[in-house]
């Protein structure tokens, strides 16, 4: 025999009918049972079952839905997530018809229905636990309420149990023991005390009813409706009318007889009006392909539209940023002419000489060598690597990438596509943790600059440092720039 899981992918791979009435057929009068003790009212427990079996289906007919595709409930059966759908479903039903103006039928249904079954012989005891049962059900965890659900709701054997729920037949028992002794003592402390035993014959005979005659054809065929999404006037119509209670179809019922001459004539017209709906829509479709057209037509031009607007507010945004770093390019070359005129009054001799540059450097102090211990993101692979991970994040490609080594700290040189990718790039670089950035020189697409923290500096060399940075980003752009050989 086929689970209820295979017969569920059936449904929503083939939309087999006969698949979905099978399970309808074994587990209605579990679902209506469960309903009815909550609503008290036959008349909302068919409108519960009605619900239930349809968000079954359209929650079947779903592409991504995981009853079908991806793995399943807990055990094979759909008996607890049927369960648990009633049990929701029926709250929402009885909040939903308290706002309605019929609580006087409603209270005069549920006294009738009472009547009759005190009248039925229902024991006493059974009305006592009655009352508390799906709150008790609730209170157990999800493999324990599904054990109980299968051994005393649909009178499955131990063995089915086990294979149910992916376990030998022994611990199914002791699953299903340790489930029956919470429910008891659930009731307990409800003043409706019974022993183990007792309690799973009274839920055994009294927990699941017989449905009335007629509905799990209904339900199947509202189901059906409901997962294929049919959206033809007629189909809608026949869903309406099968999701309907039990006293609006008899009222609708003498109505049609009033009127059936009537309904007859309609309906000629309405298969006439159907075909010409047809015959329109055909004519429509080429329309509607144009009119889709348009609109992906009209979504690029505003997604096109919104880049350039958010690149426009970019380019406001960044125009002082791009200032400051022209000034501090330009304070670098004054830094160097600073040098230049110090070392004219010093040393006239040496000012004048061509090697005036490394003249200049000299005077300027002693190259400080690298630290023995020093951080390997400082070294010219380290730096070199940094300047690759700013371009991949910055979405740029580099031209060129230079190191000068020749004295501490090593200063980075740079060639870009774009003066765009130059701005991209140091923004980058200042998200950089490990690394200082603190200007250079920029022109056109090249850049220079030292992002050496200033706390790796040797303390003895700091002023040497310090002293001969301007000047040596100077000679450095020229190199790099190709201003000198």
């Amino acid at each position: 025999m086929a689970s209820d899981l295979d017969l569920l992918r059936q449904w929503a791979r083939e939309n087999s009918q006969d698949a979905f009435t099978e399970i309808v057929r074994r587990h209605l009068d579990l679902v209506y049972s469960a309903a009815l003790r909550q609503a008290r009212s036959p008349q909302l427990a068919e409108e519960v079952a009605q619900s239930v079996f349809a968000d079954l289906a359209r929650v079947a007919a779903t592409p991504s839905s995981p009853l079908c595709n991806r793995g399943g409930p807990p055990v094979s059966s759909l008996a607890p997530w049927l369960y648990a759908v009633t049990r929701r479903t029926a709250i929402d039903v009885i909040r939903k018809e308290s706002r309605r103006r019929m609580r006087e039928q409603i209270a005069v249904e549920m006294q009738n229905m009472s009547a009759t079954e005190s009248g039925a012989g229902v024991p006493p005891a059974w009305s006592e636990i009655e009352k508390f049962l799906d709150e008790a059900m609730e209170s157990l965890d999800e493999t324990d309420r599904s054990a109980v659900l299968l051994r005393y709701f649909e009178n499955k054997s131990l063995r089915d149990v086990g294979e149910a729920l992916g376990a030998s037949e022994d611990a199914a028992q002791k699953r299903v023991s340790r489930a029956v002794e919470r429910l008891r003592e659930f009731f307990s402390k409800r003043n409706a005390t019974i022993g183990a035993t007792g309690l799973t014959i009274l839920i055994s005979a009294n927990a699941v009813h017989a449905a009335p005659v007629g509905l799990a054809a209904s339900i199947s065929t509202a189901a059906i409706f409901a997962g294929t999404a049919v959206s033809t006037p007629t189909a809608l119509a026949a869903t309406k009318t099968i999701a309907m209670t039990t006293l609006q179809k008899t009222v609708i019922a003498a109505t049609f007889t009033a009127a059936v001459g009537t309904g007859i004539f309609e309906a000629h017209q309405a298969s006439q009006l159907h075909g010409q709906v047809q015959a329109l829509q055909q004519q429509q479709a080429p329309l509607a392909e144009q009119i889709q057209e348009l609109q992906r037509e009209r979504d690029d031009v505003t997604n096109r539209l919104a880049g350039l607007l958010a690149e426009n507010e970019q380019l406001k945004s960044n125009s002082n940023e791009s200032e400051l770093l022209k000034l501090r390019g330009e304070v670098g070359v004054l830094r160097a002419q600073l040098a230049s005129a110090k070392l004219t009054a010093a040393r006239p001799d040496l000012a004048a000489n061509d090697g005036s540059n490394q003249a200049m450097l000299d005077y300027l102090g002693t190259p400080a060598p690298p630290p023995p211990n020093l951080n390997a993101a400082y070294s010219k692979e380290g730096l070199i690597s940094a300047l690759q991970t700013a371009a991949q994040a910055a979405n740029i490609s580099l031209r060129k990438i230079e190191i000068d080594d020749s004295e501490f700290p090593f200063l980075i040189g740079v060639e870009v596509q774009t003066g765009n990718d130059m701005q991209k790039l140091q923004d980058q670089i200042k998200t950089m943790g490990e690394y200082n950035y603190t200007g250079g020189i920029s022109g056109g697409t090249y850049f220079v600059g030292n992002i050496t923290p200033y706390d790796q500096y040797p303390a003895e060399k700091k002023h040497d440092i310090l002293n001969r940075l301007g000047l040596r980003e100077t000679m450095f752009y020229d190199k790099v720039s190709g201003v000198l050989p």
